[in-house]
């Protein structure tokens, strides 16, 4: 049988956390990366049941929305706990919706709008931002959303079973990757602009969870391969 096929851009992104559960757990995959054109061409080809990327194809059929293909590879990889473990879930499953949370703080400032993109992929005019607007959003997600959001996962990771370093203990779930692919680009500032940088020290329980995922060779060995990937851009 052909390997999964993974579909998105050439960035880290929403598929991160999707990549990050392959290459961890060694589940043989297929990294496709297309550019923005391709994507423009998929949508008006009407290939992508809803309308964008990432999309995952496996046993002849094919899948769209990150957050379910995430769960079904969390199901593939054993990195997602089953309904025989059902508070293990519920941990895994809270703390994918905090990350979440998190990511919903963005949309406007990668847009400078209120809305996403529109059907035929551009933004609506009516609703872009103005420059006061913009900043205005920026400093409050700053001073106030995101570490609101923050305090929260830190939290959540202080009381994980077993000392952590993950939501369940010892074993990395899904959530515990997407914590690690939202922190990598809030730490250098990479997430979206006017979106100040975050400390490592600002929350140690995230900051273990981030270091243990980036401690693991399969981590390190994807990490060297696509830092010269994403510099030769």
């Amino acid at each position: 049988a052909m390997p999964p096929r993974l579909t998105y851009l050439d960035l880290k992104g929403i598929a991160e956390p999707i990549r990050l559960a392959f290459w961890i757990s060694g589940v043989e995959f297929e990294d496709v990366r297309v550019s923005y054109d391709e994507v423009k061409a998929m949508r008006a080809a009407k290939a992508m049941l809803f309308g964008q990327v990432p999309i995952f194809e496996f046993d002849g059929e094919t899948y769209s929305q990150s957050a379910a293909i995430l769960r079904h590879v969390g199901r593939m990889t054993k990195m997602l706990p089953g309904f025989d473990d059902s508070h293990a879930l519920m941990r895994v499953e809270m703390l994918l919706e905090g990350v979440r949370d998190v990511m919903s703080l963005f949309q406007a400032i990668w847009y400078d709008n209120v809305l996403p993109r529109a059907p035929d992929g551009e933004r609506p005019i009516e609703t872009m931002l103005t420059p006061e607007q913009l900043a205005a959003t920026q400093r409050l997600v700053n001073d106030v959303y995101l570490p609101y959001r923050l305090d929260q996962i830190e939290t959540m990771l202080a009381s994980s079973v077993g000392g952590g370093p993950f939501v369940n203990g010892a074993d990395a779930s899904v959530a515990d990757v997407s914590v690690y692919a939202l922190m990598d680009g809030l730490y250098d500032g990479s997430y979206a602009k006017g979106v100040r940088k975050i400390s490592r020290d600002a929350y140690p329980c995230i900051r273990r969870l981030v270091e243990a995922i980036e401690a693991l060779p399969q981590v390190r060995e994807a990490n060297a391969r696509n830092a010269a990937r994403y510099e030769a851009k």
